[in-house]
C-alpha cells in the first residue's frame, strides 16, 4: 500500500514540479465529501484525512472514501458530521467533533470509540464541543473546547482533567479556538475573545497576552492560530494579523502582511506552519503568505522579513484553515469554501 501511495503521490508532484507556483485542488468531483474543509492530517501508512462539515474523508491512491455519521454509535463509523479537528498518534486517529465529543479511530482494528461528556463523571470530557487537539510533550493530549476551557486526556486510563475559569480564575475565558505548546512545556491557549493565556499546567499559574493599549500586544484579541517554531518562538495569528510572542524576552513582534495582502488589509490568519525553515500563513480570501525568517542571536525573529503572497485561486469567500505536510514532502491545505489544495515538492520561494 505504501509502495502505490508514494507512486500516487510523486505522479501528483511531478505535475507540479513544472508550475511551483500552482496548487492541485480536489474537491466535490473527486470524491470529496465537502468544500467545507477545516482541517488535514496524515498518517504513518501514507493516508491523507481530511476533516470537513459533512463527515470524514480518507484520500489514498487518487480517491476518498468517506466515513458519515452511523444510525448508531457501533464502532463502525464517526458519531458526527461536522468535524472540527484531527490529530493522528500512534495509530489513532483523534477526532474533535462541533456537538458529539471525541472520536478515536484505531487504525489498527477499524474500529471507533467515543468519549462524550457524562454530567456524573468528574474524569468525562468536560463538553463535547472541541476546537483543537495537540500532543503534549509528556504524551498526552491537550484538546480545546469552544465552552469549557482546555482538557488534558490520557489515551492510557482514558481519563480527562479540566482546566477552565472554575479551577483557575486567571484564564482569559473559557471559549478556545487554538492550542501550542513550547520546548518548556507550557501551554498557549488561543481564545475567541480573551487574546492567548499561557498556562504552566504544573504550577497552574497563568500569564495573559491581550490587545490593549499598551506599547507591546498583539493586533486582535480573537486568535485563531498558535504555533510554535523551531526556535521556539510563539506565533499567533489573529482576526486583524500575525504577532510573534518570545518566550524568553517576553516580548511582542507584529509582523506586517497588509502590504502583501491582496486587499491591502492585515489579513485574518486561520493557519500557521514552519516548512524547510520558512513561515507559512493560511488566511482568509485564499490568501497564503511565505516568510523566510532571519533571527537574532536570542532567536527573535529579525524584521522586516521576507514575504511572497501565494495566492490561492478558491475566491474571496474562501479561508485557508490548516496546513500539514506529509512523510513524502507534500504540502496539504484545508480550504474551508475551497476543498482541499496540494502542493507537491515545490521549489523554495526564496533562493539565496
Amino acid at each position: 500500500m505504501r509502495f502505490w501511495l508514494l507512486l500516487s503521490f510523486c505522479f501528483y508532484a511531478g505535475t507540479l514540479l513544472a508550475q511551483p507556483d500552482h496548487a492541485k485542488y480536489l474537491s466535490l468531483q473527486e470524491g470529496l465529501s465537502s468544500r467545507q474543509v477545516i482541517d488535514v492530517a496524515h498518517d504513518k501508512n501514507g493516508f491523507i484525512w481530511v476533516a470537513t462539515e459533512m463527515g470524514l474523508n480518507r484520500f489514498a491512491s487518487n480517491s476518498f472514501k468517506q466515513y458519515y455519521k452511523a444510525e448508531k454509535a457501533d464502532g463502525s463509523s464517526v458519531n458526527s458530521n461536522e468535524i472540527n479537528t484531527l490529530l493522528y498518534d500512534d495509530d489513532h486517529l483523534y477526532i474533535g467533533t462541533r456537538a458529539n465529543g471525541l472520536n478515536v479511530y484505531d487504525l489498527k482494528t477499524n474500529r471507533f470509540s467515543y468519549h462524550l461528556h457524562n454530567p456524573k463523571d468528574r474524569n468525562s470530557i468536560a463538553t463535547n464541543d472541541i476546537t483543537d487537539i495537540i500532543k503534549a510533550r509528556n504524551g498526552k493530549l491537550w484538546l480545546a473546547t469552544y465552552h469549557q476551557g482546555v482538557q488534558r486526556f490520557d489515551p492510557v486510563t482514558q481519563t480527562f482533567e479540566r482546566f477552565n475559569k472554575s479551577q483557575l480564575a486567571a484564564l482569559s475565558e473559557n471559549s478556545v479556538w487554538t492550542l501550542a505548546e513550547d520546548k518548556s512545556g507550557l501551554l498557549y491557549i488561543g481564545h475567541v475573545n480573551g487574546g492567548v493565556s499561557i498556562l504552566n499546567p504544573d504550577t497552574r499559574e497563568v500569564r495573559l497576552i491581550r490587545n490593549t493599549n499598551a506599547q507591546s500586544f498583539i493586533p486582535d484579541n480573537e486568535v485563531k492560530a498558535l504555533f510554535c517554531d523551531s526556535k521556539n518562538n510563539i506565533w499567533i495569528g489573529t482576526r486583524k494579523g500575525l504577532a510573534v510572542y518570545h518566550p524568553l524576552t517576553k516580548t511582542i513582534q507584529q509582523v506586517a502582511l497588509a502590504a502583501h495582502a491582496s486587499n491591502g488589509a492585515e489579513p485574518f490568519v486561520f493557519s500557521i506552519k514552519e516548512i524547510d525553515g520558512t513561515i507559512w500563513i493560511g488566511a482568509a480570501s485564499s490568501q497564503l503568505f511565505v516568510l523566510q525568517p532571519t533571527y537574532n542571536a536570542l532567536g527573535e525573529l529579525a524584521m522586516p522579513a521576507a514575504i511572497k503572497l501565494f495566492s490561492l485561486k478558491s475566491g474571496n469567500d474562501a479561508s485557508i484553515q490548516n496546513i500539514d505536510r506529509d512523510q513524502f514532502g507534500n504540502t496539504w491545505l484545508a480550504i474551508y469554501s475551497g476543498g482541499l489544495a496540494f502542493i507537491g515538492h515545490i521549489k523554495p520561494f526564496f533562493l539565496r
